[in-house]
């Protein structure tokens, strides 16, 4: 459904090519369709821990390949169980699981064929397990940052998770400042609103709550750079023209206000990560004085310390 509204109506992606990244927990596959997830009996509603040394691909692929096994063992059937835990017989026809990464390749194509402006240069599937409402790991931060300095402007991202997850926000907001750049030749876009509304349309718009009095995101502009209040702009730009202010959905500053104790903590990590990635992204424009990436990310890491030890 995804990919169909892309490219319908007149905001239609005219994408060069896809990069779906997954940031969900869970082992997923798809029997006939429907996503099934592995679970514990015992905490059903909780993901399992990734295995050591396997990346969540090869997991779901080791799904696939006993789910099949057991239905040829079956003559065609398999154990399957209901969101309550009741396990059902299930028929499963050769060919009908699917991994994520199978599935959004398959429909990538149904779009192209079914006459779509599709994805010329094709799709590629990425998974960064994350936790919804906490910051992305650093090895997930780094390859996410690997992932979309790959792309071009002509390319069309998708984030996956469960629901509204905060997450998304997150991942969303590097992205969209990612693109901004390769628009602006690396430059801070001209575009960018300044640290308040204007005078003019300042009575009518309510203050941003750009979270200055935490002071973990002091902790982390005073490590990037003397032009680290640029990347924070551009930070609080990409944000606000995400979710803005008066609008529906994460709105990620706003929900650290709103939140309070651990939940607070995690949200506001997730936003110094978003000012960090700001501060990495800028920091090859030739006009600006900030820190380089390794020098970045320890402070960042730094800052995320000091913003979990006081909920």
């Amino acid at each position: 459904r995804v990919l169909e509204a892309m490219q319908q109506g007149a905001g239609a992606v005219q994408a060069g090519a896809l990069l779906w990244v997954s940031l969900r927990e869970d082992r997923v596959v798809y029997v006939h369709g429907k996503a099934h997830a592995l679970r514990s009996s015992a905490t059903p509603f909780t993901p399992l821990p990734q295995g050591a040394g396997k990346s969540l691909d090869d997991e779901e692929r080791q799904l696939k390949e006993e789910l099949e096994a057991e239905a040829a063992r079956e003559r065609g059937r398999t154990v399957l169980h209901s969101s309550r835990g009741a396990p059902v017989w299930a028929s499963v026809a050769e060919g009908g699981v699917r991994t994520p990464a199978e599935v959004v390749a398959d429909e990538a194509e149904a779009v192209q064929r079914g006459g779509g402006a599709g994805f010329a240069k094709g799709c590629e599937y990425a998974s960064l397990p994350s936790k919804g409402g906490e910051a992305l790991s650093p090895a997930a931060l780094e390859s996410l940052l690997t992932l979309l300095a790959e792309r071009s402007e002509a390319d069309a991202v998708v984030f996956s998770h469960t629901g509204n997850s905060p997450v998304l926000a997150l991942a969303a907001a590097v992205a969209c400042m990612a693109q901004r750049l390769r628009q602006a030749g690396g430059e801070l876009p001209n575009d960018v609103l300044p640290h308040e509304p204007l005078p003019m349309t300042r009575k009518f718009a309510p203050a941003r709550g750009l979270l200055e009095e935490f002071p973990a995101v002091q902790l982390l502009l005073d490590g990037m750079g003397e032009d680290a209040g640029k990347a924070k702009l551009l930070a609080d730009d990409t944000i606000d023209r995400l979710a803005p202010a008066r609008g529906r959905g994460h709105h990620m500053r706003r929900a650290v206000t709103a939140a309070s104790g651990a939940t607070r903590a995690h949200l506001l990590s997730q936003y110094l990560q978003v000012v960090a990635v700001a501060g990495v992204l800028l920091a090859s424009s030739p006009t600006l004085n900030l820190a380089g990436k390794d020098e970045v990310f320890k402070g960042l890491k730094e800052a995320s310390a000091a913003a979990l030890a006081s909920p």
